[in-house]
């Protein structure tokens, strides 16, 4: 017996460490982050959007 399990909204902090780097390089790159429903209920997500509008990040989230 196999049981799948998958972690969720961890990619939302990667994004936001990502668009980091792109500003801090000044390249002008943006990167988009696409989420459900059920990643905006975990912790991650919400650290993730309160990091990326603190330091004002070129960050889209995609919900």
């Amino acid at each position: 017996f196999v049981t799948i399990s998958s972690t969720l909204a961890t990619q939302m902090p990667q994004a936001v460490g990502s668009a980091y780097a792109y500003k801090r390089a000044q390249n002008g790159l943006c990167v988009v982050c696409y989420f459900g429903e059920g990643a905006a209920s975990e912790g991650d997500a919400h650290a993730a959007l309160n990091f990326s509008a603190t330091l004002e990040v070129p960050v889209l989230f995609f919900w």
